[in-house]
C-alpha cells in the first residue's frame, strides 16, 4: 500500500493529488492507531481485573481447603470416639446378654431368692442393696452410652453436611477459576494481537510520514520551478511588449476608413470575422495588447486618431445597451450584436442613439471627441465580457 505513494520521479503526473492522498491516509491511520491504543488499554484493564479475580479465587480455594482439612480432622476424631463408644456398648451388651442368659437358665428373680432363702436377714438386706446399686449403675451406663452414641451420630451428620457444602463451594470456585483462566488467556491473546497491530501501524505511519515529506519536498521543488518559468515568461512578454512598442513607434500610423460594402442580412456576428468595417476614418494609433503609457497596462482595444466631430459608424447590426458618459472615457455607447458579442465606442463628444435603439451596420451612432489632447475614437470588441482583438475581425 505504501509503495503506491513512492513514484516521485519525473514521471509523477500529479504530485499534489498524491500528497493529498498520503495525508488523508495518514490521518485515517492515525485515528485507527488511537482507537487501537484505547482498545489495548481496555483489554489491559480487563486482564488486570481477571488476574485479581483469579487471585481472590485462589485465596478462597486455599481457605476452603483449610476448612476441609479441619472438618476432616474433626471427623477423624469423632470417628475414633465413636469406635470407643461402640466398643464399650458392645461390652455392655455382652454383659447384658449374660444376665439375660442367666435369668433364662435360672427362672425367677435373684432378689426373691435372697429374700426367701432363710439366711441371715441382715446379710440378705445387704446383698439386695448391692444388687440394686449394680442394676442402677448398669442402667445409667447404658443410658449414657446411648446418649453418646446419639450425639456422635448427630456430629457425624453435621460434619458430613458441612463437608458436602465445602465440596460444593470448592467445585463452584474451581469452575469459576477455570472460566477466569480462559478469559485471561483470551485477553492475553488479544493484547498480543493489539501489540502487533500497534507496531505495524507505527511502522506504516512512519513510512507515510516519510512519503509525505518526500512529496512535500517535490511540491516545493515544482513550485520553485513553476515560479522560475513564470518569471521567465514575464520577462519574455515584457521584452516582446517593448519590442512591439518600438516597432509601433517606428512604423507610421495606418490609415483606416469605414467600408461601404453591405453585410449579408441575418448573418450571425460570429460569421462576420474578417469582414467588418472600421468604425471611424483616421489613423490607427494604438494596437490591441500594446503597452499603454504610464503604468504597465496594455490596450484592450484600439485607438483611431481622427479630427473631433468625425462620424462614428456601428460595425454590425445590433441594439444599444448603454449610452452615457463615463469618467475617463467621455461619452460611451455599447452595442449588443447577439451571441455574446458586444462593441464599445468611447471618447465621443456626442451620442446619436439611446438605450434600446436598434442600429444597422454602418449607421452613425456618435461623433468623436477630444480628450487629453488626443482626438479620435477608442474602440473595443468583447466576447462574453472578455476583450478580443478587433483587428482580427475588421478588414
Amino acid at each position: 500500500m505504501i509503495a503506491l505513494y513512492l513514484g516521485l520521479g519525473a514521471a509523477c503526473a500529479d504530485p499534489r493529488r498524491d500528497l493529498d492522498q498520503v495525508r488523508q491516509h495518514l490521518q485515517t491511520l492515525q485515528q485507527e492507531y488511537r482507537q487501537t491504543w484505547q482498545r489495548h488499554a481496555s483489554a489491559r484493564d480487563a486482564l488486570a481485573a481477571a488476574e485479581q479475580a483469579i487471585a481472590a479465587s485462589v485465596s478462597r480455594l486455599t481457605a476452603l481447603k483449610a476448612q476441609q482439612d479441619s472438618v476432616q480432622a474433626s471427623l477423624g476424631a469423632l470417628q475414633g470416639q465413636s469406635s470407643q463408644v461402640r466398643a464399650r456398648i458392645a461390652q455392655q451388651q455382652g454383659a447384658l446378654a449374660e444376665d439375660v442368659r442367666y435369668a433364662y437358665l435360672h427362672p425367677g428373680s435373684d432378689a426373691l431368692k435372697l429374700l426367701f432363702s432363710g439366711e441371715d436377714p441382715g446379710q440378705t438386706g445387704r446383698d439386695l442393696h448391692y444388687l440394686g446399686v449394680l442394676a442402677a449403675a448398669r442402667h445409667a451406663r447404658m443410658q449414657d452410652l446411648a446418649a453418646q452414641q446419639s450425639r456422635l451420630a448427630s456430629l457425624e451428620q453435621q460434619a458430613a453436611a458441612r463437608s458436602a457444602e465445602l465440596a460444593g463451594i470448592a467445585q463452584a470456585t474451581r469452575a469459576q477459576r477455570a472460566l477466569l483462566e480462559k478469559q485471561r488467556q483470551l485477553r492475553r491473546q488479544l493484547l498480543v494481537r493489539l501489540d502487533r497491530k500497534i507496531a505495524s501501524q507505527k511502522d506504516e505511519i512512519a513510512a507515510l510520514k516519510r512519503d509525505e515529506a518526500r512529496l512535500s519536498s517535490l511540491m516545493q521543488k515544482l513550485a520553485r520551478e513553476a515560479a522560475a518559468r513564470a518569471a521567465a515568461l514575464r520577462r519574455q512578454e515584457a521584452a516582446r511588449q517593448r519590442a512591439l512598442a518600438r516597432r509601433q513607434q517606428a512604423a507610421p500610423p495606418r490609415r483606416v476608413a469605414p467600408a461601404q460594402t453591405a453585410l449579408p442580412p441575418g448573418a450571425s456576428f460570429a460569421s462576420l470575422r474578417g469582414r467588418l468595417a472600421w468604425p471611424v476614418a483616421g489613423e490607427l494609433m494604438s494596437h490591441f495588447g500594446a503597452p499603454r503609457q504610464g503604468g504597465g497596462l496594455t490596450w484592450k482595444g484600439i485607438f483611431i486618431g481622427a479630427p473631433a466631430g468625425s462620424p462614428v459608424h456601428c460595425i454590425a447590426p445590433g441594439r444599444v445597451v448603454f449610452a452615457d458618459r463615463m469618467r475617463g472615457f467621455g461619452e460611451v455607447i455599447i452595442v449588443d450584436h447577439g451571441g455574446g458579442y458586444m462593441s464599445l465606442y468611447s471618447n465621443n463628444e456626442s451620442l446619436y442613439k439611446q438605450v434600446g435603439d436598434a442600429v444597422a451596420a454602418g449607421a452613425i451612432i456618435a461623433r468623436t471627441g477630444d480628450a487629453d489632447g488626443r482626438s479620435g475614437e477608442y474602440f473595443e470588441l468583447r466576447y462574453q465580457g472578455r476583450a478580443i482583438n478587433p483587428e482580427q475581425w475588421i478588414r
